[in-house]
C-alpha cells in the first residue's frame, strides 16, 4: 500500500504538522494522580463543551484527539506500561485545555436527529444529503469536514469513547459527553477538528 501517492501525501501532511508550534498545558503541568483521574479530566473537558449542542455554526475542537489519547494512554497502562502511559499524560493535558467559544447570537437547531437510535436506524445512513457531505473532498473553506468522517475518525473516536466510558461511574454524564460526541460526528453541519 506505500505507492507514492500515498507516501508524498504523509510527507506533506508531517510536513504541515511541523510547522505548527507545540502548546503547553495551562493547568497542572505534571502527570494526573492515575488513569482514572485523567479519564475523569476528559469527561469533564467534554461537558465544558455541552452548550454548543444544538449550535452547528460553533466551530469543535479535536474531540477526536481528546478522547484517542485518552483511550491509548489507558490501554498502555492495561498492557502493563504504566510508566510510558504516565508520560503521555503533559500531551494529554494539551488536547483537554481546548477553550469553549462564546455562544452569542448563534442560531441554534433541532439536533434530536443525533441520538444513538438515530444513527443506529438504516435511514440515517442513506440520507444522500449526508452521503454527499461525508464524501465531499476536503477543502478548508466550504468543507472542513471533508471524508474524513466516513474514513475512519468517526470510528474510532466510537470505539475509544466507548472503552473509556466503562470506567465512569455516573451513566447521565457518558449520556451528556456521548450527545456531545454524537453532534459533531454524525451531524454533518457540524464543523470542527
Amino acid at each position: 500500500m506505500a505507492y507514492p501517492a500515498i507516501i508524498d501525501g504523509i510527507g506533506r501532511q508531517t510536513a504541515s504538522i511541523a510547522k505548527v508550534r507545540p502548546k503547553r498545558p495551562k493547568g497542572e503541568p505534571g502527570a494526573y494522580r492515575d488513569t482514572q483521574a485523567m479519564i475523569e479530566a476528559t469527561f469533564d473537558s467534554l461537558l465544558r463543551f455541552e452548550r454548543l449542542v444544538g449550535r452547528p455554526g460553533i466551530h469543535r475542537p479535536n474531540f477526536t484527539h481528546i478522547v484517542t489519547h485518552t483511550e491509548a494512554l489507558a490501554r498502555l497502562e492495561t498492557m502493563g506500561h504504566g510508566g510510558l502511559a504516565r508520560r503521555g499524560h503533559v500531551g494529554h493535558r494539551v488536547h483537554i485545555d481546548n477553550k469553549v467559544p462564546e455562544v452569542g447570537q448563534a442560531e441554534v437547531h433541532d439536533r434530536s436527529e443525533v441520538t444513538l437510535p438515530g444513527i443506529l436506524h438504516t435511514g440515517f445512513w442513506e440520507d444522500p444529503k449526508l452521503q454527499a457531505l461525508w464524501h465531499e473532498s476536503w477543502n478548508r473553506r466550504s468543507n472542513p469536514n471533508g471524508d474524513w468522517i466516513a474514513s475512519g475518525h468517526l470510528f474510532k473516536v466510537l470505539y475509544a469513547f466507548c472503552e473509556i466510558a466503562e470506567r465512569i461511574q455516573d451513566p447521565s454524564v457518558v449520556e451528556r459527553c456521548a450527545t456531545i460526541l454524537l453532534e459533531r460526528y454524525f451531524d454533518a453541519d457540524v464543523q470542527g477538528g
